[in-house]
């Protein structure tokens, strides 16, 4: 399911490295895939940073394009895509009740929430503007809109469906990439 039915690979891939290193589950690219922005992320109340405040979007690989002459001009079809992050370890933490937190935003608390994000993002409706957690997002089965809505992929996540047991295979699967 990983490689085929989610697409998980087309961007986390499972090939070995040159000299046969396993795999890093990466596959050093940019995209947008969508993820709200997190209204519990400090960032937000760091005025003397952040004088925008709430009204702060991350602009990801564009923004950071957009601040050189030469590269300027490809900054547009960029802006919003964070870089894919391996998945090696992707639930490691201190002790088995330590907080998570997923995404280049900190949006996602759970893995559960992540797999269901990518299967479901474009079948569930947007949510209310007061409901912005995951937690009340997955509660009240909505999406809140994207943190930039430019360049989001549509083609390999957010109507995936998958089952509620696709879903809970994945998330085991994740849980097994952590190191001893």
């Amino acid at each position: 399911m990983f490689e085929d039915g989610a697409k998980c690979a087309e961007c986390h891939s499972t090939d070995a490295g040159p000299n046969g290193e396993p795999a890093l589950l990466t596959d050093f690219t940019y995209d947008n895939i969508g993820v709200p922005a997190n209204p519990e992320n400090p960032w937000y109340q760091q005025d003397a940073f952040n004088p925008d405040g709430r009204d702060w979007i991350d602009p990801g690989l564009g923004g950071f394009l957009a601040t050189d002459l030469v590269y300027a001009p490809y900054a547009p079809a960029q802006i919003g895509k964070q870089k894919v992050p391996t998945l090696r370890n992707v639930d490691a933490r201190h002790s088995p009740v330590t907080a998570k937190s997923y995404m280049h935003n900190g949006f996602f608390k759970t893995l559960e929430g992540v797999v269901r994000f990518y299967n479901t993002r474009d079948v569930w409706p947007r949510c209310a503007p007061d409901l912005r957690t995951e937690a009340q997002a997955l509660a009240n089965k909505c999406w809140p809109a994207p943190e930039v809505a430019q360049n989001v992929n549509t083609d390999e996540l957010g109507n995936l469906e998958l089952t509620p047991a696709d879903e809970a295979a994945l998330v085991a699967y994740l849980k097994t990439l952590t190191d001893e």
